[in-house]
Order: structure tokens, then sequence, then C-alpha cells
């Protein structure tokens, strides 16, 4: 996973392909969670599984029970058309918003205080 940390408290998260030995993905950014109130995941080429949805879905509860006394967001980017349909059916769409590219994400964003 490659990491982009912005100015404006918003970290990009490049996430790769999965496979059953990594760690889980929750693992991975608790660190990030507790320090960034916005995260973006760049899911471009991702092909999503039950495991990495049910990650996912971790990651967003972490996520929202750290910051739920302050403005947080979490969103993805450049997500293909199969991966959107994922979103909606899994409902994660209603949760986690999807960009067409990092920057439409981050002019999204509300200002920092």
């Amino acid at each position: 996973m490659a990491i982009l940390k912005l100015e404006n408290s918003a970290v990009v998260l490049t996430l790769r392909a999965v496979t059953d030995t990594d760690d889980l993905l929750v693992e991975q950014v608790r660190d990030i969670i507790r320090e960034s109130r916005f995260i973006i995941f760049n899911i471009k080429g991702i092909t999503f599984t039950t495991i990495l949805i049910g990650d996912i879905i971790n990651v967003l509860n972490l996520f929202e029970e750290h910051w739920k006394d302050r403005s947080h967001r979490m969103m993805f980017v450049q997500a293909d058309p199969t991966a959107k349909r994922i979103f909606d059916l899994t409902k994660l769409s209603k949760k986690i918003p999807v960009y067409d590219s990092v920057d439409d994400a981050i002019g999204d964003l509300p200002p920092v205080l």
C-alpha cells in the first residue's frame, strides 16, 4: 500500500491486490485512522473479494468510531464499473462516496478548521 499525506489532513492510500496471506487491511491502516480524519482509498485496478469487502467494512467501523465526534470522511477514487456495482449492491456507496479522481475527492472535503 502506498501512502501520500496531503496538507489538508487527508491521506491518500493506494491499495494493491490482496492475498489471503496479507495482514488485514484494518491492521495496516490503524495508525493512519488515528491521525487522519480524511482518508482517500485509490482502488484503481483492485479486484474486490468478500475478504476485501469485509476488511473495508471493518476499516469503516473503526474509522467512524474513532472520529465520531469530529468531521471525517472516507472516500474511494478510481473505481471501475464492477467495483461501483459492488459498492451499490453492498450499500457501501451510501457510507463511502466514490469519486473519479483524487482531485475530485479533495475538492469535496470540508475546510480544515
